[in-house]
């Protein structure tokens, strides 16, 4: 068998609250990864260019090698790892005075958040949603990064295969 895939399970919705009621916009595409830690990958001016442009869904682990070695069964033989995604979009001005928020459905397994270099939280458990208010750090007709790192280097933390990284992203406007 492989060795166990990353895959971050995000549905990553960007909520900003507006008068009229709610929109949502996709935001699977345009996001960048890159195995193990990267020293400074949160900060919004990091360079991230030779990064791999990625669309997510996306599962980090299935480009790796079956290891009897060093991962379990339960894993599907794939490899534990870490890495980090990266997305940066623009916000319009138009929508200053409104609320926004970033909505993860999960991220498999222990990640860690930032936007705009504002470290916004943790969620270790892969499998529940979670949410961040971004409005204190939004910057407005300028670019907005958004940085997650995941660790899924432990082992025996799923009993089956889990694809990991990030599933499906969508921006919510409301």
């Amino acid at each position: 068998m492989k060795n166990k895939k990353f895959i971050i399970t995000i549905l990553l919705l960007l909520s900003v609250e507006l008068m009229a009621g709610q929109t949502i916009k996709s935001f699977n595409s345009d996001w960048k990864f890159k195995l193990h830690q990267q020293e400074g990958a949160q900060t919004p001016d990091f360079d991230d260019s030779d990064w791999e442009s990625v669309i997510v869904p996306h599962d980090a682990s299935i480009g790796g090698k079956f290891d009897h070695d060093n991962s379990t069964s339960a894993n599907g033989w794939l490899p534990h790892q870490e890495g980090w995604y990266r997305k940066s979009f623009t916000i319009p001005a138009t929508a200053k005075g409104k609320k926004m928020f970033i909505k993860f459905e999960g991220v498999y397994r222990d990640a860690k958040v930032w936007f705009n270099g504002e470290y916004l939280g943790r969620n270790l458990n892969g499998y529940l949603g979670f949410e961040y208010d971004l409005t204190p750090y939004v910057k407005f007709d300028e670019e907005n990064v958004i940085a997650v790192h995941y660790d899924n280097t432990i082992k025996g933390t799923s009993r089956w295969y889990r694809r990991r990284n990030l599933p499906r992203c969508m921006a919510e406007n409301s």
